[in-house]
């Protein structure tokens, strides 16, 4: 867990996991980004011989469900089904077009059912065997893409990607309208890195527009 700015979140976070040990990695005083907390934090859970790694947001909660559900798919990175007010995330897909993510909808058939490219970061089980075959996440994502880097290296390396519809997470998803500046901007930074990382071409009118914050890249 990567504490940043959660002080009023992160007990109810806790509780709601029942968990004896949680290594939680604390931001506040230095951001370091995303990935590479949640690096030093998996480096950590290895030594003390994790089998399996779970990474959760300290302002989500489990609602429903627990690791043992999460641990008994098959899929090598797990996911859950991700509830606000509004909707609920079973994982995304990329477009490969113009490299941007695309959360999917709970429907009828349910979260087993979908194809899906990525699980967020909020709440990602993560198996053994994924740290031996592609490592660690990529430090370069600040913030923002690095689950969707990750699920991307995973499946490339023919690992397995999967959605546990049995656990459900709390974590209520801002709206565009709600971030930041610096936020937006890291959001720019990492969709630009993400193009780059797989080649799919920079399209300057459309990185101006971003700049400029006239349209939603995410």
């Amino acid at each position: 867990m990567v504490d940043y700015q959660a002080k009023k979140t992160i007990k109810t976070c806790l509780k709601s996991i029942q968990l004896d040990e949680v290594i939680v990695i604390n931001n506040n005083k230095r951001n370091r980004g995303f990935a590479k907390a949640v690096n030093w934090g998996m480096r950590k859970a290895i030594r003390q011989g994790a089998e399996a790694i779970f990474l959760l947001n300290p302002d989500a909660r489990v609602t429903k469900g627990g690791l043992e559900d999460l641990m008994a798919k098959s899929a090598d990175i797990v996911g859950a089904v991700i509830e606000d007010r509004n909707q609920r995330e079973c994982g995304g897909v990329i477009n490969w077009q113009w490299g941007r993510t695309e959360h999917l909808k709970c429907g009828l058939l349910g979260a087993e059912h979908l194809k899906i490219d990525f699980v967020s970061g909020c709440a990602m089980l993560i198996k053994r065997r994924v740290w031996e075959e592609i490592g660690f996440f990529d430090e370069r994502f600040f913030m923002y893409y690095e689950d969707v880097d990750y699920c991307w290296r995973a499946q490339r390396a023919g690992l397995k990607i999967g959605v546990c519809e049995k656990v459900r997470i709390w974590h209520e998803i801002k709206a565009v309208r709600e971030r930041t500046r610096w936020q937006n901007w890291q959001l720019v930074k990492s969709h630009w890195l993400f193009l780059r990382k797989y080649r799919l071409g920079l399209r300057p009118s459309f990185y101006w527009l971003a700049l400029t914050g006239k349209i939603l890249i995410r």
